[in-house]
């Protein structure tokens, strides 16, 4: 009987110390062939830079003025390959999609897509169409005015953001005809604010700007800035002001596809240089100022997905995170 119960208990011990076996040896494999995060961010970064997306002939003004206008939804595809292309498979994981879908759905029946947050709608009632930018305005020292703004609706103010029967009021007339997607202000002086206009994300909708607006009462009135009603500035998708420079960084998009890129200007929007572009297909969508070091950083839009992985790159680059 004694003899009987150690037998009946060995494969039981077998099972065991194999599966323990199998768990070190997977670990030390892993261990040994997994490469350095480094390695994996620098073989990305050069399977992007040889994509023949990212290679294409380039092309000047005078080129791009002998193209037939039309559209062009393969260039648009391509882009949005780059932008959602997994950087370990080199496909985009469309099979990942019902799965993103399912969790958005339940965080937004559960109404809190952050744990603790809560949302309250606070107009327009009529309609709100696309708001592209919000910002609360800097100079109110109860914290509850905000500017808001949206495509072919120009902008708008709340002298309470709590209240819901506050209402919303429009800055001028002119200005409700504006796609502004974008408003910041100067922190060294908060009566300068700078709104972007143009609406450039590739929406067969969307409408086309008028260059940078600067206001130096607080917003209560705008003018535009003439340096920036050109072609460079057809869709100025986002302006920032150094926190500590005062200097004025803008991501614009272009109706030419090698024209855009990030621009500069030190003087208060007087004069603009560009600082960031590679000339093929240039344009920017995002555009950020780091309060650690009051560093300026660049997320063009031909990288965003090097953006969600955290990659840097130094200025000019064909694709990736440009910082300076």
């Amino acid at each position: 009987m004694k003899f009987r119960a150690i037998a009946s208990k060995r494969p039981v011990m077998w099972t065991f110390f194999s599966m323990i076996f199998m768990l070190l040896t997977g670990v030390f494999f892993t261990q040994q062939t997994k490469a350095p995060a480094g390695e994996h961010r620098a073989e990305y970064a050069k399977w992007l830079e040889n994509h023949p997306f990212n290679n294409r002939p380039h092309l000047t003004k005078a080129d791009l003025k002998k193209i037939p206008k039309k559209d062009r939804p393969d260039l648009a595809m391509e882009q949005n390959f780059l932008q959602t292309v997994d950087p370990e498979l080199k496909i985009v994981p469309s099979e990942r999609l019902v799965t993103a879908y399912n969790r958005m759905q339940s965080l937004k029946n559960t109404g809190q897509y952050y744990p603790g947050s809560s949302w309250a709608e606070r107009g327009p009632s009529n309609v709100g169409g696309r708001t592209r930018a919000i910002m609360f305005d800097p100079n109110d020292g109860t914290g509850k005015k905000v500017f808001a703004a949206g495509v072919a609706g120009g902008i708008w103010y709340t002298n309470d953001i709590t209240d819901a029967g506050e209402g919303w009021t429009q800055v001028n007339d002119f200005l409700d005809n504006m796609a502004v997607c974008s408003i910041d202000y100067d922190p060294s002086n908060t009566s300068v604010f700078y709104a972007g206009t143009g609406e450039g994300y590739y929406n067969v909708d969307a409408v086309r700007g008028a260059g940078i607006w600067k206001s130096t009462n607080g917003g209560s009135s705008w003018t535009q800035l003439a340096a920036t009603n050109n072609y460079e500035f057809d869709y100025v998708q986002k302006v920032k002001v150094h926190p500590t420079t005062g200097h004025v960084y803008a991501a614009t998009k272009s109706r030419y596809s090698n024209v855009g890129g990030i621009y500069r200007s030190t003087d208060g929007g007087s004069t603009w240089a560009v600082v960031l572009n590679n000339d093929n297909g240039a344009s920017a969508i995002v555009l950020q100022i780091s309060k650690l070091g009051q560093t300026a950083q660049f997320t063009p839009q031909w990288g965003l997905s090097l953006a969600l992985m955290g990659f840097t790159a130094p200025q000019p680059a064909t694709s990736g995170v440009g910082l300076s």
